[in-house]
């Protein structure tokens, strides 16, 4: 849907996509929040999404620059980039189940992945693949 528009344009549309999740996502942590004898472990979950983001951020900036400079396709780094960021977030979600899981019993942690991190995510990736 963004074929027609101008490089800023875009930019200012993938800019507010991101916005918009990063909003949902506080809404739903905002709204899921335990009460404070248990909020340690839920703190330390709700950091973690800034540790991955920095790690995800670092890898993929160092993959499209290596890409870049071997001359490889921009379809191929693309790919690349999809699939790297789809194991960093599989990770990310892998240590928040263990953090929660130090403080929480496992019905308990499913259903927070639920509302903090699975249906904001898929919310984010329905809206790409309806509208790509």
């Amino acid at each position: 849907f963004m074929t027609g528009l101008g490089e800023a344009a875009g930019l200012g549309i993938t800019i507010g996509i991101f916005t918009a999740y990063i909003l949902l996502r506080n809404l739903c942590t905002f709204a899921v929040k335990p009460d404070k004898s248990r909020s340690g472990a839920y703190n330390t979950a709700d950091a973690a999404s800034t540790t991955f983001f920095i790690i995800l951020t670092l890898v993929l900036l160092t993959i499209g620059g290596i890409l870049s400079f071997a001359d490889t396709a921009p379809e191929a780094i693309r790919s690349a980039m999809i699939w790297v960021s789809a194991v960093i977030y599989i990770i990310f979600l892998l240590r928040k189940i263990q953090i929660f899981a130090s403080s929480y019993n496992f019905f308990t942690v499913f259903l927070y992945l639920c509302a903090l991190e699975i249906a904001p995510t898929g919310v984010l990736v329905t809206s790409v693949l309806i509208f790509k």
